[in-house]
């Protein structure tokens, strides 16, 4: 599926991961929008226990939570929030460019004695280029071949 041209920004853009890209994902936008709200909240993969990074990450595990009747924390300024996970569970963000909000947030997970071996990773865009991919990460949106970051 390819991104909604509607709710790609272009421009010069400094990005969370500090690099800089002429193409800024506003999945803030998208949020907004209750159409694309239900795709996104739809395409999250099942899960007993969402934890989403703040801020984004957080609206849309709360929401798939909500709508799932699972458990919700969140990540917010490197300290978790909410229930320590006891199973599996999926760790939520809106844009993955080098995986390095997964890592904070896996080791604020690590600081609380979760472990790693249970968790999986979602985004909906993930704009990683394809050479540089650590680890694996579902998305809704895989752009990391058109990345110009």
């Amino acid at each position: 599926m390819e991104f909604p041209e509607e709710f790609i920004k272009r421009g010069n853009f400094e990005l969370h991961s500090g690099g800089r890209s002429d193409k800024l994902y506003d999945i803030n936008a998208m949020f907004v929008n209750p159409e694309w709200r239900d795709k996104i909240i739809s395409e999250v993969p099942e899960n007993r226990h969402y934890i989403g990074i703040a801020t984004c990450g957080a609206l849309i595990g709360q929401l798939v939570a909500e709508r799932r009747g699972a458990i919700f924390s969140m990540i917010k300024d490197g300290e978790l929030v909410g229930s320590e996970p006891k199973e599996g569970y999926l760790i939520i963000d809106d844009v993955a460019t080098t995986g390095n909000s997964f890592k904070k947030a896996m080791s604020v997970l690590l600081d609380e004695g979760v472990k790693y071996t249970n968790a999986d990773f979602y985004v909906v865009v993930d704009r990683r280029p394809l050479d540089k991919r650590e680890f694996d990460i579902g998305c809704m949106f895989d752009v990391g071949d058109r990345n110009e970051s």
